[in-house]
């Protein structure tokens, strides 16, 4: 194996993985409280298996709704 595989196996190794175990248990514990539900939303897979990066993405989300309100605000003010 070459070393720039190798760095991208490592990489995938880090901090944004679950084991598989933890999808499992999320898995079997959805399937019982809705038998028949057949689909799961991205934003329920990613807020139950990585809650800190779910609510920086939504941060960031708002904070670029706000800052373009802002500035499409202060063009209206300005005439511009």
């Amino acid at each position: 194996m070459d070393a720039s595989k190798r760095k991208t196996n490592r990489s995938l190794n880090t901090e944004m993985s679950v084991p598989i175990q933890m999808i499992q248990k999320m898995l079997d514990k959805v399937g019982k409280e809705n038998p028949m539900l057949q689909k799961l939303s991205f934003e329920f897979v990613i807020g139950s298996l990585f809650p800190d990066a779910y609510d920086n993405i939504m941060k960031k989300i708002n904070d670029s709704y706000f800052e373009g309100y802002k500035a499409a605000k202060e063009e209206i003010k300005n005439g511009d």
